[in-house]
């Protein structure tokens, strides 16, 4: 019943983020490249942009995995949809990863500027997140990236975990090309790295825009 809840949940919040394009890019990993030089930050932060919204489309073709996966227990999988599914996913992510290291490679050029960076480590993670009510675990893993001014470092780490997503794809990729589907653990290790890499990606956007007063 829970895995069905957090499946819905993050179901509702990739449509929101898709379908909705006209609000603006306030979600995952962007508004942080103020730190950049002026001259390059916007180059930054639209690649970092097209990044998180590839995300979410490899996002979404995931949750339509589970949905084609989530069936009761005489009922038959479709693996040629479910492997089409896989394969798709694993598309968006690699262009996802590129941007990062696009991103990732214009900033380490330009480097930053102080007066911005310094808005980073002065802020206030812990205070923030009891009053927002994040999850601690997550909100230190992206701490330790802004408190320290290290947006390169946090942009390495997405395009890290994005690799990590893309490692258990590609198994499960393997096992549907041979026939065999991917067994339960692989479909929860999968579910929870995507969960806490979108919360990563969230909160590095609401703690770093509010650092910087966005």
């Amino acid at each position: 019943m829970k895995t069905k809840f957090l499946i819905l949940t993050l179901m509702l919040a990739v449509l929101f983020f898709v379908m909705v394009p006209k609000i603006g890019a306030f979600f995952w990993c962007n508004d942080i490249a103020s730190p950049f030089d002026e001259g390059k930050s916007s180059t930054i932060e639209n690649l970092v942009i097209e990044g998180s919204s590839l995300y979410f489309k490899a996002n979404a073709e995931i949750m339509n995995l589970y949905a084609e996966a989530e069936i009761p227990p005489n009922g038959e999988t479709n693996d040629s949809k479910s492997l089409e599914l896989v394969q798709m996913a694993l598309g968006y992510l690699k262009e996802s990863k590129s941007k990062y290291l696009q991103a990732i490679q214009v900033g380490t050029a330009v480097g930053y500027v102080e007066s911005q960076i310094d808005l980073l480590r002065v802020f206030n993670y812990d205070r923030f997140a009891v009053e927002h009510g994040l999850n601690e675990t997550v909100k230190n893993h992206v701490k330790g990236f802004l408190k320290n001014g290290d947006v390169i470092g946090y942009y390495k780490e997405i395009a890290d975990e994005l690799d990590r997503l893309m490692v258990i794809l590609t198994d499960m990729e393997k096992s549907l090309q041979e026939r065999g589907k991917p067994s339960i653990p692989v479909f929860w290790n999968l579910l929870q790295t995507l969960s806490e890499l979108t919360l990563f990606g969230n909160y590095g956007t609401i703690m770093g825009q509010t650092a910087l007063g966005y």
